[in-house]
């Protein structure tokens, strides 16, 4: 097992300076980064980097970023370079996105914009089904391809990496995890660094403190004294409806209604009800009853019982951390328990961070598979020694040898096949064509070997005995136990060849003639043709396969870590691991990994990596979900005058009379 350093596609593993290569391997969209010093050679920025491991595979794979002079020998015959790689990210950003979407699916979004603005790129790794995007907006204007994707993780809550083969991934957070190479248990082969629990903003019991709402209706009762006219009340009314003496009374609201048209008038801001002009004033002893609703404040407290009894079983206590939230627009005690639970999800489990080192890895597992087969020789299954006779092939005629398969013979594709020629008359058929036809209720049928046939030119048969020998490939494998026939048709021209005939014809053999192209068979059971039918011998051809690639640690897995004595026990997500080369041969590496998490739980953890937009959208604190939903509405106010003129005189007591202004006379 080797590593290798491929710079521009050239590779430099020797040129690498001991102990300087670092990789680092972050969380999904977060930008992955090598880096290393080689001698020799000076590289380019924009050049690609891969860095593979015959056992572990590609552990990184980019583009250099940043170049400098470290070093020159003292000979200055060599200079070494230290070299800042970015992974693919930075290749993925040539080109800048001007695009504007609506009712989409976000994949949709995601493929659209590969294909237009990210030539080079795969997208096998982008999952269907994301939630539809309703616009962008302007939101893509000029913008990078990495910026549109984050924007489109931000909005639904799912994530998006490059891979070292430059595939683009885009999927959910329930698909981040995955479970880690090995479990953190004494004893096992790590080790471990540091783990802490960061209470900064931590809260357990949240009240809120919202604005006002309407109470439910509430009634206010007194008795007319037959004198007064107005009466004061305790509270702003909303949604009044009041009973003189049982007999529902109208009520109009001061500056907006015209008071002729009810019976009594009221005040929100001065808080308070009268008669209308036209209204008698109410008889002594008389019950008069307002019914209204009220502005209460918005106040309320939630709390996470599970947080508190957490954080109790590590600090001791009572385990509570009190906050309070102050937001008027909260207009509803189910808003501000609503806006409490969210608050409580964010803050009410503290995060986890830790982190170890080790050098184990689950191994690749091969298996060894056929691959294929390799041609080593023939082997005889039929061969009919041969006499001094011979019997004539005329042109445009044609003899045949049946022989039933059995052996290596079964299931052949190819076969080679021999007849011993003895000799050709002074004229002869143009060729001789060896065909393996079936067997047609005990004649030749039809041929298998309709382009795979082997011919020999008349002019090349023999004039003394001589095997002749071709291979023929057939249209199909041949059936163990059925018979076919080894056919030899002669085509135009004059004269014939001869075919020796066996010692010993062959038990359940026959031979057959055909005169001509249209003329029936003839069989014969006392005669065979000299022949041998030979089945091709393989080799198979092995190799070992991957099966399972190797396991190694990497951003995005679950480690579960069970160290009790260590106060340490849990689930965390693995959010960074720097890879560096530890032994040469046999081939080491040394992963250091960053875990975080919530002291509750990995699942807890993976919903707050949902972005904020979903988060404001969407508060779950338990299996109720409460949605706000924002816009605007347009409400238009306006005042109109009716003015009516009025004839002199003015006479002092009138309705509509200026008090301290009386004209009597007009003359």
């Amino acid at each position: 097992m080797s590593r290798h350093l491929y710079i521009a596609g050239v590779g430099r593993i020797s040129d690498l300076e001991k102990g300087s290569l670092r990789i680092e391997q972050a969380l999904t969209y977060q930008i992955d980064t090598c880096s290393f010093s080689v001698k020799g050679e000076q590289p380019a920025e924009g050049e690609e980097v891969i860095i593979e491991d015959d056992a572990l595979g590609r552990l990184f794979a980019g583009i250099i970023v940043k170049v400098e002079l470290a070093r020159t020998f003292p000979d200055k015959s060599i200079k070494v370079w230290d070299v800042d790689c970015d992974d693919y990210t930075a290749l993925l950003d040539k080109r800048l996105v001007v695009e504007s979407y609506e009712n989409m699916s976000a994949s949709d979004i995601f493929l659209d914009i590969v294909a237009k603005y990210c030539p080079g790129f795969t997208t096998n790794g982008v999952r269907s089904g994301a939630p539809v995007v309703e616009s962008t907006g302007a939101e893509f204007e000029y913008k990078r391809p990495s910026d549109c994707f984050k924007w489109l993780c931000d909005y639904i809550g799912w994530h998006w990496q490059p891979d070292y083969y430059k595939d683009l991934h885009f999927f959910s957070a329930e698909e981040l995890a995955s479970p880690a190479p090995m479990t953190l248990v004494p004893g096992g082969k790590f080790r471990f660094k540091k783990h802490s629990i960061d209470t900064q903003g931590l809260r357990n019991r949240v009240y809120v403190r919202g604005g006002t709402m309407l109470s439910d209706p509430q009634v206010v009762q007194w008795k007319a004294d037959g004198v007064a006219r107005i009466w004061t009340l305790p509270w702003g009314p909303h949604e009044v409806s009041l009973t003189v003496g049982e007999v529902p009374m109208t009520v109009g609201v001061e500056n907006l209604h015209d008071e002729e048209d009810f019976d009594y008038m009221m005040s929100f801001s001065e808080k308070y009800i009268r008669c209308s002009a036209q209204t008698a004033t109410p008889v002594e002893g008389i019950t008069m009853a307002l019914t209204a609703r009220q502005d209460i404040p918005v106040i309320t407290m939630v709390e996470d019982y599970a947080s508190q009894a957490a954080i109790a079983k590590v600090q001791g206590g009572d385990g509570i951390y009190e906050h309070v939230i102050s937001d008027d627009s909260l207009t509803s005690i189910a808003a501000a328990e609503a806006a409490g639970m969210a608050d409580l999800r964010e803050h009410a489990n503290p995060r986890v961070k830790g982190s170890f080192e080790t050098e184990y890895y689950a191994p690749a597992v091969y298996e060894t598979v056929q691959v294929g087969e390799e041609f080593i020789g023939w082997q005889t299954e039929l061969e009919q020694e041969a006499s001094d006779m011979a019997f004539y092939l005329w042109y445009d005629s044609s003899v045949a040898q049946s022989f039933i398969v059995e052996g290596s013979l079964v299931r052949a594709k190819k076969v080679r096949v021999s007849v011993l020629g003895s000799d050709r008359s002074w004229q002869y058929p143009q060729g001789i064509d060896f065909h393996i036809y079936t067997d047609n209720n005990g004649q030749p049928g039809n041929s298998i070997s309709t382009a795979g046939y082997y011919s020999i030119p008349g002019g090349n048969w023999p004039v003394n005995p001589e095997w002749l020998t071709g291979e023929i490939d057939l249209d199909g494998p041949l059936q163990g136990g059925q018979q076919y026939w080894l056919v030899l048709v002669g085509s135009a021209g004059n004269g014939s060849v001869r075919v020796r005939v066996a010692f010993d014809p062959l038990p359940n053999s026959t031979f057959a003639t055909k005169p001509g192209p249209v003329s029936m068979w003839e069989l014969r059971s006392d005669l065979d043709m000299a022949f041998k039918v030979e089945a091709p011998v393989y080799e198979p051809i092995y190799e070992e396969q991957l099966v399972t690639p190797a396991h190694i640690w990497q951003p995005g897995q679950i480690v579960d870590i069970r160290l009790p004595d260590r106060g340490v026990e849990g689930e965390y997500l693995i959010q960074r691991v720097t890879i560096t080369p530890t032994w040469p041969n046999p081939s080491i590496w040394t992963f250091r990994v960053d875990y975080g998490g919530r002291l509750l739980g990995i699942a807890d953890f993976l919903k707050a990596l949902v972005s904020a937009q979903q988060k404001k959208r969407v508060i779950e604190p338990t299996k109720n979900v409460q949605k706000y939903v924002y816009g605007e509405e347009t409400l238009t106010v306006g005042d109109e005058l009716i003015t009516a003129t009025r004839g002199l005189p003015f006479v002092c007591g009138d309705a509509d009379a200026v008090c301290g202004l009386v004209v009597v006379s007009n003359g």
